[in-house]
Parts: C-alpha cells; sequence; structure tokens
C-alpha cells in the first residue's frame, strides 16, 4: 500500500531528527577526548567549569605540569578553587590568578573513569560585560589508565567564560491593583 505524504514526511523528519541526536551526542565527541566546558556568568558572578573525559580507557591519573598548564585571561576571570570530582583526588595544585595558569595532580586511588567529570574549577568574572576568555589545557604531562600506563591518544577542547549582561528585571503585574 503506498504511503501518504504526510506520513513521509513524519517519517523523514523523524529520521532527520534520529541523526541529529546521533551527531550530537556529547557534543558531537566522537574519540577520546579531554575538555573544559563552557560558561556565561555575570560580573563578579562565580560559577564552575568542568574538566572532563570522555571515551578514554580507564583514566586514573591527569597531570597538567610541570610543562603543561590550564590557561586563562586573568583579565576576564580568575580561579577560586580547585575541587576534583568522581573519586578522584586532588594531590598537588598551584594557581596563579595574576599569570592566568594552574597546574594540578588529580588521581583516583579507588578507580577510574572513562567518561564524565574529573575536576570542578570555581572561577569568578572580573571581566567587563562582552568580555571572553579561553580556558584551555596547553598540555597534559601525563594522562594514566587504571594500570599507570600512559593514554596518547585523545583530544583536548578548550572551554570558555563569558561575561555577559544582566537581565532587564520582568515586571509582573498584580491583578488586584484599580
Amino acid at each position: 500500500m503506498p504511503r501518504s505524504r504526510g506520513s513521509r514526511i513524519c517519517f523523514l523528519s523523524a529520521m532527520a531528527l534520529g541523526a541529529a541526536v546521533g551527531l550530537l551526542g556529547c557534543g558531537g565527541i566522537s574519540g577520546p577526548t579531554v575538555l573544559l566546558t563552557d560558561l556565561t556568568l555575570m560580573p563578579d558572578q562565580t560559577g564552575t567549569l568542568q574538566l572532563k573525559v570522555f571515551h578514554l580507557p580507564s583514566v586514573r591519573v591527569v597531570q597538567v605540569g610541570p610543562t603543561g598548564r590550564l590557561t586563562f585571561d586573568p583579565e576576564v576571570v580568575r580561579i577560586e578553587a580547585l575541587r576534583p570530582a568522581n573519586g578522584f583526588e586532588l594531590f598537588a595544585h598551584s594557581v596563579d590568578n595574576a599569570a592566568g595558569e594552574a597546574v594540578f595532580l588529580l588521581a583516583a586511588p579507588g578507580g577510574s573513569l572513562s567518561t564524565g567529570t574529573v575536576l570542578e574549577i570555581e572561577v569568578r568574572a572580573v571581566g567587563r560585560v562582552g568580555s571572553r576568555s579561553p580556558v584551555e589545557l596547553t598540555q597534559i604531562d601525563l594522562l594514566a589508565d587504571g594500570a599507570g600506563a600512559p593514554i596518547t591518544a585523545y583530544a583536548l577542547r578548550p572551554g570558555r567564560v563569558s561575561i555577559g549582561k544582566e537581565r532587564a528585571p520582568e515586571f509582573a503585574f498584580d491583578s488586584d491593583l484599580d
């Protein structure tokens, strides 16, 4: 029995939606990746960026430094705190907000993680409205799996902090007023 034009359109729309969801998945990530998330803040507001791993073989150690750095524009954002996540512990770290860089050593002594957040980075917006700062890893000195073997095949993706405009206040109308 031939399909009607309407059912063909519905079928094609469903296929297109399924393809788009499949392609987007986790931000279009299809292979081993280490990334920083994006964040928009109002002036002087704090928020949390995340350092995430995707599709990696059981990450147990993440070391950024002494060669690699987490970099940012100190005229736009400053780091307030580093907090490990998902069973990772922060064994060493140094933050230099004047230079716009940080180094750290994270490890998960009781396990490992293939996909998820390993570090939360609390930042404060110190720049003007409209300013932006890339937040990126220049290099990971050591990314090791559960057995301590180096993981060398992965992509690095930067994040970004943007300073947005404050929203205009919303007005509510009281229906009891005459």
